[in-house]
């Protein structure tokens, strides 16, 4: 058996040449051509939290918070069903409409699966807190995927609900392994 390992970061075509003897001393050479390609990784589907009123529609979208380290464009490729008898449809652009069951409030869970532009695929859960009114501003937990040394800006009001108040980032406070967070006019920090 013979083991190729390519050069950290090489993509392309290599060939080796090895040789064979039996126990007369014969010996005969040969070719191995061997095309290395690039790794694709899975994405990475997030789990994601929205919130709902009882019996009304929402439409979100999941995609935003995953991520794919190759740069690939990812697409929802199917929705899971409601654990508590609501409605998950997946809209032809991607986003999600969900309705929660008839005069239910508590939280509500479904999974999704996405695909990269190579066909990996991964999946995640979408968690739904399902209300019976909306009066004041509710934020929800954001789960946001760094690598070492990167910089992201992570919009925290995205799955956040408000009713025709206008809402903004007040107060940030750094996490206990980052140098520096600043909540930005966009509302992103």
């Amino acid at each position: 058996m013979v083991v190729y390992t390519p050069n950290a970061g090489y993509v392309g075509d290599d060939k080796l040449v090895y040789i064979v003897t039996d126990d007369q001393g014969e010996q005969t050479a040969a070719v191995m051509r061997i095309t290395v390609v690039p790794f694709n990784g899975p994405p990475q589907a997030i789990p994601d939290a929205v919130l709902a009123i009882s019996g009304r529609g929402a439409v979100f979208s999941v995609l935003s918070n995953d991520r794919d380290d190759e740069g690939d464009v990812l697409r929802l490729v199917s929705v899971g069903s409601s654990e508590q008898g609501g409605q998950v449809l997946q809209n032809a652009d991607g986003s999600i409409f969900y309705r929660s069951a008839s005069n239910f409030v508590g939280e509500d869970r479904f999974t999704y699966e996405i695909e990269d532009a190579n066909g990996s695929k991964s999946q995640s859960f979408v968690s739904v807190t399902v209300t019976d009114d909306i009066d004041a501003p509710r934020a929800l937990d954001d789960l946001v995927i760094v690598a070492v040394g990167d910089r992201v800006n992570i919009e925290v009001l995205a799955n956040d609900t408000f009713v025709g108040d206008i809402i903004a980032v007040v107060d940030v406070t750094p996490g206990q392994h980052s140098d520096l967070v600043v909540a930005n006019s966009d509302h992103t920090v």
